[in-house]
Parts: C-alpha cells; structure tokens; sequence
C-alpha cells in the first residue's frame, strides 16, 4: 500500500511524506528522513522492499531540506533544528496512520537525517523504540567548531548547496554525541569505512557513547550506500525493527 501524508508544525509548516505499508492489520513503522539537501525521492526505493518484509515505512521531506522536497518552507530557514521539529511532529502524530503501531515507532535517517533521527530519539525516548542511523553526521557540530574557531561563521558552499549562516548557528553549540547518548533505547549504526564525508570514526565513536547500540561497518562503502551495500544496510534495518518490535 502506498499513500500519501501531511503533517503540520506549531508553526503551520506542513511536513509532507509518502508511507510505504504491508498489507496487514497492524505493522511497526519507521519514519526515514534524507540527507543535506535531499528529498525523500532518493530514498524511496527502500520503502517498498521493507513493506514487504513487514515493516511500514514513512518517507518525509524536511521543511525546506532541499532541492525538489515536496514539504513547506524555504532553504535559508533550514537548520538541524528544525529537521528535528519536523521528524518529532512526524513521531507525535504517527498515530493518524492507520495500521501504524504506536508502540513500535522507529526513527531512521540517513547523514544529517541520521544526526536529526538521533536527536530525536533522544527527545522523544517514549516515543522511539529504536534508532537506525546511515552514516549519521554527528561529527558535524565538531566540524563546524573548528572550521569557526572564533565563532563567527558565515555562509560557505557545500556540495552544490549554500550552507546558511543559521545552520552554522544552531550547530555551533552543539554537543551532538552527549546529546544523542541520552537515548536509553536499541540503535543500530550503520556506516562504510570508506566514507570520505562522514568518517568511519564518528561512528565508532557514537557506538561507544550509547548504552544500546551495534555498528555494522561495510567495507569499501562510501557516503550513500551503492549496491549491493544499499540492500545490505536496508536488511540489517529491518532486521533490526523485527527484532525490536514488542
């Protein structure tokens, strides 16, 4: 089952996503978010392979995240904050999709999506029952640090896109690791060692600051998972949902 879904911040900002489902009474679902300047589009060939298996998954669009998103607001309004605002309206009103299991809520993203559904988790521990992170960016916060040692930042191009000032801004104070940990609950980190943006290490590190959590490194892989790579890092997921769901 494929069906659309709009979700509307405090703010009046509409979240838009697109849920993928099995044909079930009842199913675990997890909420996927996209990286730096993406939309859910680039991901959307996983949602159907993991409703077969038995998971429902909710592609969103963060507000103004980048190119071609089908959700509100503009690209110099976007920070890692306000991805988090999106994906925790998304988990507070999961409950409008019928068939979605509200015990056996999932968050998943992948680069700076992985950092948000991180954080999320972490904000909301009653509501997640698992975190799944591809190659999460919480080594951002660090990178910025010493990139603007005396806290004055400005805006800079990065992969085709203009990084704003206000993204700078809401990562400069962040201590993303200690953030993160908070998160009690099961997390599965899934990262190539070959990464050239997200470095392997960041990763290892994350695992070692939670309680809970397992790191499958994929040799060779690079940042965006190519096949087969990409087929492994979705199985080990919903593995992971499967096994987790109470």
């Amino acid at each position: 089952m494929k069906k659309d879904y709009a979700f509307t911040r405090e703010d009046g900002l509409v979240i838009r996503g697109r849920l993928y489902a099995p044909d079930v009474e009842k199913f675990p679902i997890v909420i996927f978010g996209h990286g730096f300047g993406s939309n859910y589009k680039d991901l959307e060939h996983h949602a159907p392979e993991m409703a077969k298996d038995g998971v429902g998954c909710l592609l969103i669009d963060f507000c103004g995240g980048g190119e071609g998103g089908t959700s509100d607001g503009k690209w110099e309004d976007m920070t890692p904050r306000t991805e988090c605002l999106d994906m925790e309206t998304v988990v507070m009103q999961i409950g409008r999709i019928e068939g979605a299991d509200t015990d056996n809520v999932f968050v998943m993203g992948e680069s700076l999506g992985g950092l948000v559904s991180a954080l999320v988790a972490a904000k909301l521990p009653e509501k997640v029952r698992g975190a799944i992170l591809w190659y999460p960016a919480l080594e951002l916060p660090d990178k910025v640090r010493r990139t603007f040692p005396d806290g004055i930042v400005h805006e800079t191009e990065f992969l085709g896109s203009t990084v704003t000032k206000a993204y700078y801004e809401a990562l400069l104070p962040m201590q993303a690791y200690e953030e993160a940990a908070r998160y009690k609950g099961p997390v599965l980190i899934v990262q190539g060692d070959a990464d050239d943006i997200v470095p392997a290490e960041s990763s290892v590190h994350a695992q070692q600051c939670y309680e809970n959590a397992a790191l499958l490194l994929l040799p060779k892989a690079g940042h965006g998972f190519d096949f087969p790579d990409n087929v492994t890092a979705r199985e080990a997921s919903v593995r992971f949902i499967l096994n987790h769901v109470e």
